[in-house]
């Protein structure tokens, strides 16, 4: 625009000229204005999605209060990328996913896919009772009054889908990753976590898979009810 008007001063002379720049200067803000009202849409937009996330966080954390994990949230992202790598290169899973794939999952957890939810598994403790420990961050809980700090470390991560299965009739839950740093089994995390999804999806069937070289998984999904499926599953990506 500046340029224009700059053009338009030296060229007052010419009125076939000064008539083109009065056009291109009209049209340029125009442009500018529809740029403007898309730039403010989008913030709002954005704003409104944001706020409607912290809603469905709070919601959320009021079903996992006093439970040791809760949903993932966007200062997640390092350590969850950390720990699909982990597992996806693991002999726990056949496939090895990639960083692109593991992005994408945290992404929809942490939107408002209706498809995928994600959690972690977090052990929490007063902040100044653990200053020589750098694993964990710094964090306001909710749950704790306004002013207490928090230390967090994050022990784990899971993911589950929402589908339907023709074959039982029903809505399922596919408990798609289920995974904790090794200081962090046996401590029953997992077996907390499986009893709080058939509380709160009592009217879904529960779905998993694993690999047989996973004992100590198998074992784990046993007790909490699972059984083997007496088929092979097939796949076209």
């Amino acid at each position: 625009l500046i340029f224009c008007r700059h053009f338009q001063t030296q060229l007052l002379w010419d009125k076939d000229m000064k008539k083109v720049t009065k056009i291109i200067l009209k049209k340029g803000i125009k442009l500018a204005a529809r740029q403007a009202g898309k730039s403010a849409k989008d913030f709002a937009v954005n704003t409104a999605k944001e706020a409607a996330l912290v809603y469905i966080h709070a919601a959320t954390d009021q079903d996992l209060a006093g439970r040791p994990f809760r949903k993932i949230r966007r200062r997640d992202r390092e350590a969850v990328l950390g720990m699909m790598k982990n597992f996806y290169s693991s002999a726990a899973v056949l496939s090895n996913g990639s960083e692109e794939i593991f992005n994408n999952d945290i992404d929809a957890c942490m939107s408002e896919n209706p498809y995928l939810e994600g959690f972690v598994f977090v052990q929490k403790y007063p902040a100044e009772a653990a200053e020589a420990d750098n694993t964990g961050d710094d964090v306001k809980d909710e749950a704790a009054p306004e002013t207490e700090a928090v230390k967090e470390k994050i022990l784990g991560y899971a993911m589950i889908a929402h589908s339907f299965s023709t074959e039982y009739g029903m809505p399922c839950i596919w408990i798609e990753d289920l995974y904790l740093i090794k200081e962090a089994r046996g401590m029953g995390l997992a077996s907390q976590f499986l009893e709080f999804l058939a509380e709160k999806y009592s009217d879904h069937i529960l779905r998993l898979e694993s690999e047989n070289e996973n004992e100590h998984a198998m074992e784990v999904y046993k007790r909490n009810g699972f059984s083997r499926m007496p088929y092979v599953e097939m796949y076209r990506k």
